[in-house]
């Protein structure tokens, strides 16, 4: 949501304070990791909840919902053999409620399948149409926004990133 918006992109430093203070509600990062200013990649990586914190209270309410279902979560899937959940990002009208969303805590709930939906959309630019049992047809109750080019690019750029030498490693 905050590279669709034109609020970072890899590449660009931004501050990973060890707390951001958002109407008097303290975020922190694990571990008390504070990184200073560092690359926006670098952030992701490591995992820095303030940096998102802080992202997303510079966007509107329906920014990070929005951007969810393009990645799937929050979609309606009828997929024979199985019962899909994905998740849900609700709208968050408190500034601290979007700053708790922006690092996925807060009111934002997703589901193990939703989890490799995102990773599979990330990975190909769009969401594919999942499939458990060939020779069915998986529906999607609404299809999702179609991802610009330059925020796949990026959230590819920051997952590569978590493997190589961020928490993922």
């Amino acid at each position: 949501a905050a590279i669709e918006r034109g609020l970072t992109a890899p590449g660009q430093p931004i501050d990973c304070p060890g707390v951001f203070a958002v109407q008097g509600r303290s975020i922190t990062n694990a571990h008390g990791l504070a990184l200073g200013t560092v690359d926006v990649t670098e952030a992701f990586a490591q995992s820095c909840n303030t940096t998102f914190a802080s992202l997303s209270t510079q966007m509107p309410a329906d920014a990070l919902p929005q951007t969810a279902a393009s990645f799937g979560i929050g979609l309606d899937f009828d997929m024979p053999g199985a019962v899909t959940l994905t998740g849900k990002v609700p709208n968050a009208d408190s500034v601290v409620q979007r700053a708790e969303n922006g690092f996925g805590q807060g009111q934002v709930l997703v589901t193990p399948f939703g989890e490799v939906l995102m990773a599979a959309t990330a990975a190909r630019g769009s969401m594919p149409m999942p499939v458990l049992i060939r020779g069915t047809t998986t529906t999607v109750d609404q299809q999702p926004a179609q991802i610009p080019a330059a925020a796949t690019q990026g959230v590819q750029t920051f997952m590569a990133a978590v493997v190589a030498s961020g928490t993922g490693a």
